[in-house]
């Protein structure tokens, strides 16, 4: 079995149009929803929806998810759940395919995690990813509380626990301090570090996703959704818009009902009036994160 867990915040259309997509496609997924915004109507949605709200759930904020997964793999241990792939989503992502369940015994069978983009950070990454590039710079206080490994990471969406490895890392003596690291840390986005990290530090034989090319910080048009249709390693594909009559959504949701959807365009013009302070925002992370590594 399945275990999705939905990391929401607000919007409980788009919630609802995530949960339609997992269970058209999702063979009798049990979902729990963590809650990680101020919206108490997301407690009344989850009942609605027959999703289980998780106990854990605390307000989160934009890089700092540290506490969706490990929430979730503990309301579910409390419960005394027994499943098959823990999947962790976010509400801005569908799933677009049958046969998970399926693609993920044939992708994990000798691996306990599955990440987007899963790689070893090393000093051919730095160059690549700025998340990777920083934690490297810091790895020498985090190294003893993982031990004589080597650092990894991952895209956060999507990521797939197998439950023997959930329960070896739920168990890992070190678990609660690295927590507590990472949730005073200032360095941003350590859910796409932590957890792969520890896949390698436990033996979880990790591996990536096959159809990692679809889960990025992109928003698509008909164009990259229609070619993502048509290959069988994708099953989820985020982005898509928070907006549930947004184009991206209403394409996939008439390919879910099966009928043939209106093709769209990417408002490029929209984009490109948004680079300027796209461009500022990206100097100001590298100046923060500069920053962060000489205190």
């Amino acid at each position: 079995m399945i275990v999705i867990g939905l990391l929401a915040h607000n919007k409980p259309e788009c919630l609802a149009d995530t949960v339609a997509s997992i269970r058209r496609y999702v063979n009798d997924p049990a979902i729990v929803l963590f809650n990680g915004g101020s919206d108490d109507r997301l407690i009344g949605v989850a009942k609605k929806l027959g999703m289980e709200y998780c106990r854990y759930s605390r307000r989160l904020y934009h890089g700092k998810l540290i506490d969706f997964p490990i929430g979730v793999m503990r309301h579910l241990r409390d419960e005394g759940c027994r499943y098959d792939y823990l999947v962790t989503l976010d509400s801005d992502m569908l799933v677009v395919r049958d046969g998970f369940e399926e693609f993920l015994h044939r992708e994990m069978v000798s691996s306990g995690y599955m990440g987007t983009n899963f790689h070893l950070l090393n000093s051919g990454e730095f160059h690549k990813w700025e998340i990777g590039r920083y934690f490297l710079r810091h790895w020498r206080e985090w190294q003893s509380l993982f031990g004589d490994v080597r650092p990894a990471g991952c895209f956060n969406p999507g990521q797939v626990f197998r439950e023997d490895f959930v329960d070896r890392l739920l168990d890992f003596p070190m678990l609660n301090a690295i927590l507590d690291k990472a949730r005073g840390s200032r360095l941003p986005a350590l859910e796409e570090v932590i957890y792969a990290t520890l896949a390698v530090a436990l033996d979880a034989n990790p591996t990536t996703n096959p159809g990692s090319n679809a889960i990025s910080l992109h928003i698509y048009d008909s164009r990259h959704l229609s070619t993502f249709l048509k290959d069988p390693s994708i099953f989820l594909i985020h982005k898509v818009q928070m907006d549930v009559n947004s184009p991206d959504r209403m394409f996939l949701r008439a390919v879910r009902d099966g009928c043939i959807p209106l093709y769209f365009l990417v408002d490029h013009n929209h984009i490109k009036h948004n680079s300027v302070s796209t461009r500022a925002r990206q100097i100001a992370k590298e100046v923060y994160y500069s920053w962060l590594v000489t205190i």
